[in-house]
């Protein structure tokens, strides 16, 4: 879970029309739609596990006692607290926290950072892992990390490979859905030992590492060189050699000079961000002619746009829905293509 701070609390009808009084210049919850600058606060956030309600509740807390400022989204941007992340392992049942600031500039920020760092863990022993990061530019939730207490990665694990999980790295959300997620993204593949697989935008290497184990070479490109520093890590983890990562743009104009050194591969696996694939990427793909696409998305739209391009060369067989984001309109669809 993202949670995000806001100097601008987004206040719901009930809480207008009551007599309490409420804090407008302190939120810690999520974005309102439409309203970037508009945080609600959130004590009890059903989604996440239960447990998790009680660390947001006492960070704001200690935020508030200490009058820490959070920060104004806004152009100016002023302010110190920016974004709080929780990340668990389903696997270990362990829990990783993130705190994301910008600059220290006063005592009480300096104090609150003191208590997070050495206090917190103490509150809920199930944290095994303290981080605080710097981010000075921008509203995501990412950051320069300036210290870990604890484990320094998550682990998890995909149809019997084990991955380590950094801060920042990219990774499904639904765990207890991933081995039928990428069982399936496997199968439509339909790969042979033989066969030279692509895996573009790899991330950590969730679906690069188990089709390593089904074919003879696997290339996987990444824009994050965190996460592409993670699939190497993991890859070796595994005892898994036969695959190649690199970290660049796959939106780029230059894309195709490191596409054009690579063998052609035999099955192409797509699993673009939400926004999909560039125009620059899908010229060079009807260019290349793999005979296989699988294309793995999170956003129906952007990806039947996407094909509307590729179905110029491709047959569409199939498309596979799957629910990875439950109490959501949310699905992953897998599409399987073949060329004409």
């Amino acid at each position: 879970m993202d949670f995000s701070f806001s100097a601008s609390r987004w206040l719901t009808k009930n809480e207008i029309n009551s007599n309490e009084t409420h804090n407008r210049n302190f939120a810690l919850g999520l974005h309102i739609p439409g309203k970037f600058d508009k945080v609600l606060d959130i004590h009890n956030c059903k989604i996440q596990d239960l447990k998790w309600n009680n660390i947001i509740n006492t960070i704001r807390l200690k935020a508030i006692e200490l009058d820490v400022r959070p920060i104004k989204l806004n152009k100016t941007g002023d302010g110190f607290l920016k974004g709080f992340t929780l990340r668990k392992s389903i696997l270990t049942n362990e829990t990783m926290c993130i705190l994301i600031t910008s600059d220290i500039t006063y005592d009480n920020e300096k104090i609150f950072i003191e208590w997070y760092k050495n206090k917190l863990q103490k509150l809920f022993p199930n944290l095994v892992s303290i981080v605080w990061a710097l981010n000075n530019k921008n509203g995501v939730n990412v950051g320069e990390i300036q210290f870990i207490e604890g484990k320094e990665n998550l682990t998890e694990r995909i149809l019997g490979i084990d991955y380590q999980i950094s801060p920042f790295s990219f990774f499904q959300t639904n765990s207890y859905q991933l081995d039928t997620f990428i069982g399936l993204i496997i199968d439509v593949a339909d790969i042979k030992y033989t066969d030279l697989i692509w895996d573009l935008y790899c991330g950590t290497g969730s679906i690069t590492l188990p089709v390593a184990k089904k074919c003879n070479k696997v290339y996987g490109i990444e824009l994050n060189p965190q996460a592409i520093k993670d699939a190497k890590k993991n890859a070796k983890l595994n005892n898994i050699e036969n695959i190649d990562f690199y970290t660049s743009d796959l939106h780029s104009t230059k894309i195709p000079d490191l596409l054009n050194k690579l063998p052609v591969p035999d099955v192409l696996i797509l699993d673009p961000p939400r926004s999909g694939l560039h125009n620059n990427l899908i010229k060079h793909i009807l260019k290349v002619k793999p005979n296989k696409i699988v294309y793995v998305s999170c956003n129906p739209a952007t990806q039947s746009r996407d094909l509307i391009d590729l179905t110029n060369n491709y047959d569409l067989i199939n498309v596979y829905p799957i629910d990875m984001f439950p109490h959501s309109y949310h699905i992953e669809c897998v599409a399987e293509l073949k060329i004409k």
